[in-house]
């Protein structure tokens, strides 16, 4: 394939060297042109307007945007323009927001180089990159499960920091009570016991940051 035929591809991702080395294999195959690099999502919006990609391939989180800001930013620029996200993050929650913001794929950064270039491929025909069963697994509980509410999770991230619901009652303007009501609906929708296992499974369905 000669460059002028090439899949160009603008690639965003915090950590150079895996920058790099994405870089490197994609160009290696002959298919792709990496057209230009971000190191953070405000740099990967501003090349996506310079250059115009035929394919966005964005880690989750970096700088400034992550790759659910870029995607909607870049999907307000272009709505026909086609992202897939590369991550390490397989959250529940990261996996339905980046693809509810509109990339044509969501795939860990794990997955093999053949794997990789299907899916590129497949999103450069304009068509949506079936998930790998680790990623449509965890797809499928989160619809299944019980959505917690904005409140919910802002306490959630606050417990997580360590403050008692007298602190947060303070820093939320509201009363304890309505505190120990939103902990005890988390609690429930998240099956957990305790503070800690709330905390724990929040963090390990990518609900909360920590």
């Amino acid at each position: 394939m000669s460059a002028s035929t090439a899949i160009t591809v603008l690639l965003a991702d915090d950590h150079r060297v895996v920058r790099a080395g994405i870089a490197a294999l994609l160009e290696s195959t002959g298919r792709f042109h990496v057209i230009a690099q971000a190191d953070d999502g405000i740099q990967a919006v501003a090349q996506f307007r310079i250059h115009r990609p035929r394919i966005v391939l964005t880690d989750l989180r970096m700088p400034h945007y992550g790759g659910v800001q870029v995607t909607q930013q870049i999907r307000r620029i272009d709505p026909q323009s086609r992202i897939v996200i590369l991550t390490t993050f397989d959250g529940e929650e990261d996996i339905y927001r980046g693809l509810n913001a509109g990339a044509r794929a969501y795939l860990l950064k794990e997955a093999s180089l053949e794997t990789l270039l299907d899916c590129l491929e497949t999103v450069a025909r304009g068509e949506c990159y079936a998930p790998p069963d680790q990623v449509a697994a965890k797809l499928a509980s989160r619809v299944e499960q019980p959505r917690l509410t904005l409140r919910e999770l802002d306490i959630l991230q606050r417990v997580a920091l360590g403050h008692s619901n007298k602190q947060i009652a303070a820093r939320a303007a509201i009363c304890e009570a309505t505190v120990k009501k939103h902990v005890s609906s988390a609690f429930d929708k998240l099956k957990a016991s305790s503070r800690t296992q709330a905390v724990l499974i929040a963090r390990t369905r990518g609900l909360i940051l920590g």
